[in-house]
């Protein structure tokens, strides 16, 4: 073979190497890994500067930094803050609401992992703010959230569809929990857990490298080391195993009252009719108070959770401490401060585990391995319990002890809380509980979830032809002609929908009947739906009551006449809902094959 040809030849394949989609997506990996290690770090060094302005010093100490504080210092810091957090959330944050990691869950499932990057940027700004003057809030969602919005963005610009935009997400989502755990298998295992829902190997391969990639950077700027101080403890006794399934269901109770208490303080912000943009003001003038006497609800909670696994509380602080950081952590996320609850679950475990702790080492002492062992456990169970992710919070615990017998404790208490709580709470996450009550459910496949998240202004292109209360029955015959109905919307002078009328009403008038108005021949209009509700809804509205089409009136204003949905709508919305899903089925089958 001459020479030309040879390297023809060698050029044309290592141009086919080139242009493999698996490399492809593997490069793309490792940079969105190291890309998002190095805005963890960002992040938190942004948190670090809030908090030097509200507290006069960085770090994740900051119980220590404000117990040395003023007490008007310690109230004002999250009072001001907060009123300044909801003024940017009102008027500067898209949606004029914090983001987090069901936002990503959402985006992932419903959208093709398309996130806006400018809404991403802006959260993650509010979320370290939130953290830096206090609030009881955890800074592995803001940063999840970070990550995904930044390898969506690289996905995006790149023009690839749907799956690799997904996993390209997970690859965000893995580097963020690994660079701020220092916990590498753990990232990777919470993306595919949490985020993308399946283990196919064209995932699960370009994760991994984001995850270590991430881990690298995190290590070069913090050290090898893990995020919590790890205490020596006795060595596990199988006997101990009851006293770590009682923790478990003491951990499933402690989460099941965080989430509800969450839900429960936003829906009281509500009923209370507070304004939202003082809300995050109240939280932190609440906060405030607590921390002038128990600084450790204050920031994320990492010195107070170090302190429960060094066994630095007695009994009796722990208990108090468990029933304030519930608190704090249920009013901070309720009344609008962006965070997450990663940390806050970690803390509560840990202090709930440390309590079952004190009580085995009373029952028996010779037989327990003391209260860092079970903070550790308790650790596990309840953030668990909070996220949904039993496989990846157990690998967390593995990872900072690195502990095989403690690992199991951490499985049983872990599989006990999730029950526990799954059964209680109704939901097998906070996140998922928050996106069902923004009408978004992610069960029953793809297409069906589409339906239970697309609303319904989506598919309305306008007001359909209508007519005025004030219209003659001549004037509304015609306008139903003109327009080949068979029933006519009335609408007030403000535009709210007052009822309809038929053609069979209209189609035999007298000529004395021309003239007299349309008001007498109104019917009541049984059944509309308004255009903030999903799909889904309007589809089961339509088939109970039997009817061809559904009024749609604007959520907003209560009323006012703003669409029309018909039958043929609604089928091409499934039509298209499946025709997405089975498009992205096919896409991950022929990656499989290619493999």
């Amino acid at each position: 073979m001459s020479g030309p040809r040879i390297f023809t030849s060698v050029r044309g394949r290592v141009s086919a190497v080139i242009r493999h989609d698996n490399l492809i997506l593997s490069v793309l990996a490792v940079v969105i890994g190291f890309a998002v290690g190095w805005a963890v770090v960002g992040f938190r060094e942004l948190i670090d500067v809030f908090q030097t302005l509200g507290f006069g010093s960085g770090g994740e100490n900051l119980a220590t930094i404000a117990a040395a504080l003023p007490m008007w210092q310690v109230i004002a810091v999250p009072t001001i803050g907060g009123l300044l957090i909801g003024i940017f959330y009102r008027f500067i944050m898209p949606g004029g609401r914090p983001r987090g990691v069901a936002d990503v869950i959402e985006a992932s499932a419903l959208k093709g992992g398309r996130m806006p990057l400018w809404q991403g940027l802006a959260a993650t700004f509010g979320s370290a703010a939130s953290i830096g003057v206090g609030g009881s809030v955890g800074r592995e969602g803001p940063a999840v959230l970070f990550g995904a919005t930044l390898s969506s963005w690289i996905g995006q610009r790149i023009s690839s569809g749907r799956p690799v935009v997904r996993i390209l997400v997970g690859c965000g989502v893995a580097a963020a929990v690994a660079a701020s755990f220092n916990a590498p298998i753990a990232g990777a295992l919470f993306a595919h857990e949490i985020i993308i829902g399946h283990y196919a190997l064209s995932a699960f391969a370009p994760v991994v490298m984001a995850s270590v990639a991430a881990t690298t950077v995190s290590r070069g700027i913090y050290g090898a080391y893990p995020a919590f101080t790890i205490p020596a403890f006795e060595d596990i006794v199988w006997i101990e195993f009851p006293a770590f399934a009682l923790t478990g269901v003491a951990c499933g109770l402690a989460a099941v009252v965080l989430m509800y208490g969450i839900r429960f303080i936003r829906d009281w912000g509500v009923a209370l009719k507070l304004p939202v943009v003082l809300r995050p003001m109240l939280a932190g003038l609440v906060v405030g108070l607590i921390a002038t006497q128990f600084p450790d609800v204050l920031g994320v909670g990492y010195e107070q959770t170090d302190r429960a696994l060094n066994a630095a509380y007695s009994i009796n602080v722990i208990l108090i401490l468990i029933a304030l950081k519930l608190l704090a952590t249920a009013i901070c996320l309720g009344w609008g401060f962006g965070g997450g609850v990663f940390s806050p679950s970690l803390a509560l475990g840990a202090l709930v585990g440390a309590a079952v702790g004190f009580a085995t080492a009373a029952v028996s002492p010779e037989l327990s391995s003391g209260p860092a062992a079970y903070a550790l456990v308790g650790m596990g169970a309840t953030a668990a319990a909070v996220l949904g992710a039993p496989i990846s919070t157990t690998l967390i615990i593995f990872e900072l002890t690195g502990d095989y017998t403690l690992t199991l404790a951490v499985m049983l208490a872990v599989v006990i809380a999730t029950l526990v709580s799954t059964q209680l709470f109704g939901f097998q996450s906070f996140f998922l509980a928050q996106l069902h009550d923004t009408g978004v459910q992610l069960e029953g496949g793809s297409d069906v979830s589409a339906l239970k998240s697309v609303r319904v202004r989506d598919y309305i292109t306008g007001p359909p032809p209508h007519g005025t209360v004030d219209m003659t029955q001549g004037e509304a015959r015609q306008k139903l002609l003109a327009h080949n109905l068979d029933e006519l919307y009335i609408v007030d002078d403000e535009g709210k929908l007052k009822g309809f009328v038929g053609g069979s009403a209209l189609a035999d008038l007298a000529d004395g009947d021309l003239e007299q108005p349309v008001a007498p021949l109104l019917e009541a209009v049984t059944t509309v739906i308004r255009d903030d509700q999903v799909i889904e809804s309007a589809v089961r509205l339509l088939l109970a009551s039997g009817a061809r089409r559904l009024p749609v009136v604007d959520g907003a204003t209560g009323g006012r006449l703003c669409g029309i949905l018909t039958a043929r709508d609604l089928l091409s919305v499934i039509d298209q809902a499946q025709a997405e899903a089975a498009a992205e089925t096919k896409g991950v089958r022929r990656r499989r094959i290619a493999e």
